[in-house]
């Protein structure tokens, strides 16, 4: 038996990940991303990164690269790895600012990277479209899983409740909202 998961509810509040060991950047974020609408959580490293990734199934992590014991790169790696959490958009940030850091960074499977000090709006707008970016590549699974039940004559009532779901709730890619309140 076919079932279909979108991962994230469309009319849901976006969750995102925080992982930093240092506790002032980890409260910035989480005020920042609050303010502007999003659910958080956040841990200071990486093992507990990894848990609470594969729990929680976040929209988006925030990764510091910098941390004692599981750097951020090699974090990345794993959740690339994880059958639960490959899909899941992963933004770096950090201190260092060499190409070949960000070269690291993607290669380990990071979607973005933003170098600190990095610009608040800049980065919503990063946060934003990776999240609708995920959305639409979830909802797009799931039409593409109910065409092929259709084209085999095997929708049930609920797959037709689930089409009328997607149509209505689809996102659209849109400008995000941001507020530059301090």
């Amino acid at each position: 038996m076919n079932f279909i998961v979108v991962q994230t509810n469309l009319n849901d509040t976006p969750l995102i990940l925080i992982v930093d060991d240092d506790a002032l950047q980890r409260e910035v974020l989480q005020v920042t991303l609050e303010m502007n609408g999003y659910k958080t959580l956040t841990t200071n490293n990486g093992t507990s990164a990894l848990q609470y990734a594969e729990k929680h199934l976040p929209d988006l992590i925030l990764l510091d690269v910098r941390m004692n014991g599981l750097d951020g790169y090699e974090v990345c790696y794993r959740l690339r790895e994880n059958r639960h959490t490959h899909r899941i958009p992963i933004i770096i940030i950090s201190g260092l600012e060499r190409d070949e850091d960000q070269r690291i960074a993607i290669e380990a499977g990071a979607n973005d990277f933003l170098s600190k000090p990095f610009n608040r709006m800049i980065m919503l707008n990063r946060i934003h479209t990776l999240i609708h970016l995920k959305q639409m590549h979830e909802a797009l699974e799931a039409r593409d899983m109910l065409l092929e039940k259709a084209l085999n004559g095997r929708l049930t009532d609920e797959d037709y409740e689930t089409i009328a779901y997607l149509l209505q709730n689809t996102p659209q890619l849109e400008p995000p909202n941001l507020s530059f309140n301090r």
